[in-house]
């Protein structure tokens, strides 16, 4: 395994972890520019970090966390 097939999963679990936290700052900050972020029902995803940063905002719910079940193309 290359170390960026080591680093993408682990990029990934930090950036869950921050946004997890409320950390949404840092969150943003890890994230790959070209961020697609599924929100729930039959909502369009999020693309692109500053969208991501703009959904965040406001904190749009009380208590908020997520992981990544699959990690497509790795």
């Amino acid at each position: 395994m290359s170390d960026r097939d080591r680093e993408i999963p682990s990029s990934l679990r930090r950036t869950y972890e921050a946004y997890s936290r409320g950390d949404f700052d840092t969150a943003t900050e890890l994230a790959r520019p070209e961020i697609e972020f599924g929100l729930p029902g039959d909502q369009t995803p999020l693309r692109g970090v500053d969208a991501v940063r703009a959904w965040t905002e406001p904190k749009v719910l009380e208590h908020e966390e997520s992981e990544a079940l699959e990690t497509a193309g790795l």
